[in-house]
């Protein structure tokens, strides 16, 4: 079947079909049928990505084609016109957005507060909801706190915690649940007004929920059109369970029973209910919530930290917090601007707060945490200069590294060895995380093995920032992989070798690789593409 041909005119009227909160939900869909046809999608690809059937693709494409977009409107019909306006709709899902007056919102109170009739109140629920599958499975024993929420125009996604992410929850009463699941489902009907968010979108919110659930807690995540690279991210992780979603009524199906278990916990959808109101004022961009785990959630849950050891005389107690604190921070679980409270954290590591105060600063030193004038400190916020830096005092640093260990050789490399095996082992049984974690220790322990020990303090920290980087931008490397294990191979075969020259090469590939990588998985606002050049010295370049 040819490509379906579009006027300057007619896109224009289908984009303002397709964004217009005033357009009913049926155009929005034909018009998006036909926007979908004219970007070379086949009928089945269509179908597929919208969620609906061939059948219905093959119609609006063939009106369209006959009568330009006045073929996508509804014809007239015998009997008595419709009472209800293009607003009736939105009249309806502007009331789901706000309190009810008493308990859930019923077709009687919601016809009250809109002015339209019960019955028309009933036929525009089931227009926008129609009843989901009865043959998709229930995640009502799989759950126990929503972990997080995304959606945009195309994606829907719902996260979970179940047993270990926390302690037992306080069960979420019918009239709390019921309330949290038409907020969220009327949330989601207003993002056909907004342009399509990011397809980075999903992942990184996917990486911000497995940052914030406690381990070994297990997350169930319901998705539906969250693109391939999102699933494929959480088959990845051995404690997330997938559950992908269709279409977008299996999506509704399965989410609203979740939502509505009696043994999920009230105060996160009371939380999310609020977050999704506050967002519907001025819904401007995808909402993305994800739940905090601490001490002031309505479940009890385990400190984060065990108390640490006394140390032995002469050595300082903030020198044993230092490193409990720099893989918090390293591994995401703050967020950028987020400030670093001495009183909780002292009692929780049982020190005092001078000690936790010393331990702020020498990660302050270190670049992990920015000082705040009587405010303590607090984890930085990222822009793409920093990074490019890292990256390239980095890249610097590691070449004198692998220069001076070439001339090494022999029994020197021996961690150097053990650390490539990790990192060829983790990438056979396909554990991402795993291998980039084994890749930064292999780097670490050519750093460690070259004998100079002031450039491998200099380096480390700065593969410290690194970690930390890459956890809260929530970058995903399951393509980088096998690019690992080459560059990992090919640097310890030139060690080996003895060849300072081709150990430095293939350094500066592996680095120069990574930075494309990373802009080309999550570009970076400000990012400057001559910025890499300027603080390289052309370092890198073809």
């Amino acid at each position: 079947m040819p490509v379906l041909q579009l006027g300057d005119a007619d896109r224009a009227t289908l984009l303002r079909w397709a964004r217009s909160p005033g357009t009913p939900q049926a155009l929005v869909l034909r018009a998006r049928i036909v926007l979908a046809c004219a970007e070379a999608g086949t009928v089945a690809e269509v179908a597929r990505t919208l969620g609906v059937s061939r059948q219905l693709v093959t119609r609006w494409r063939a009106r369209f084609a006959e009568a330009g977009p006045d073929g996508l409107t509804d014809r007239t019909r015998p009997g008595r016109p419709s009472t209800v306006g293009h607003d009736g709709t939105d009249r309806v899902l502007a009331a789901l957005l706000t309190p009810p007056p008493k308990g859930p919102w019923s077709t009687r109170s919601l016809a009250a507060e809109t002015g339209l009739s019960q019955s028309t109140v009933s036929r525009i629920l089931r227009t926008l909801w129609p009843s989901g599958p009865e043959a998709a499975p229930s995640l009502a024993d799989e759950v126990r706190h929503v972990a997080g929420v995304y959606f945009d125009r195309e994606a829907l996604v719902v996260a979970f915690a179940g047993d270990g992410a926390a302690g037992p929850a306080a069960p979420a009463a019918r009239d709390v649940a019921l309330t949290g699941t038409q907020t969220l489902f009327a949330a989601v009907a207003t993002t056909r007004s907004r342009p399509a968010a990011p397809a980075s979108g999903p992942r990184a919110f996917l990486g911000a929920v497995d940052r914030a659930v406690p381990a070994p807690g297990r997350v169930v995540v319901l998705l539906s059109g969250a693109g391939a690279a999102a699933e494929a991210w959480v088959r990845q992780r051995s404690r997330f369970l997938p559950v992908v979603a269709p279409t977008p009524a299996h999506w509704h199906a399965q989410a609203g029973r979740a939502l509505r278990s009696p043994a999920l916990a009230s105060a996160d959808v009371t939380e999310l209910t609020g977050r999704l109101r506050a967002w519907s004022r001025a819904p401007t961009e995808a909402f993305s919530w994800v739940r905090k785990w601490h001490s002031t959630n309505d479940s009890p849950i385990a400190p984060v930290y065990p108390p640490v050891a006394r140390p032995s005389a002469g050595a300082r107690l903030a020198d044993r917090v230092v490193p409990v604190l720099r893989e918090s921070i390293a591994g995401g679980r703050f967020q950028p601007g987020e400030r670093i409270k001495e009183a909780p954290l002292a009692a929780q590591l049982g020190v005092s707060r001078g000690t936790v105060r010393d331990a702020l600063r020498t990660l302050a030193d270190d670049g992990l945490l920015d000082l705040l004038p009587n405010r303590g400190a607090a984890v930085p916020r990222m822009h793409a200069a920093d990074v490019l830096e890292t990256y390239a005092a980095r890249a610097l640093l590691g070449s004198l590294l692998v220069r001076k260990l070439a001339t090494r050789g022999g029994p020197a490399l021996r961690p150097v060895a053990s650390a490539v095996a990790e990192v060829r082992a983790m990438a056979r049984r396909g554990h991402v995380d795993a291998t980039a974690e084994a890749d930064l220790r292999f780097q670490e322990a050519m750093a460690e093995a070259a004998e100079l020990p002031r450039t491998a303090l200099h380096f480390n920290r700065l593969g410290v920032q690194l970690r930390m980087f890459i956890s809260i931008l929530g970058l995903d490397y399951a393509d980088a992989v096998d690019r690992m294990v080459l560059d990992a191979t090919g640097i310890f075969a030139a060690l080996r070798a003895g060849s300072p020259e081709e150990a430095a090469a293939r350094w500066r590939a592996k680095v120069e690789y990574a930075v494309r990588y990373m802009v080309a998985e999550l570009p970076l606002e400000g990012f400057d593409a001559d910025l890499w050049t300027t603080l390289t010295g052309g370092y890198g370049r073809a």
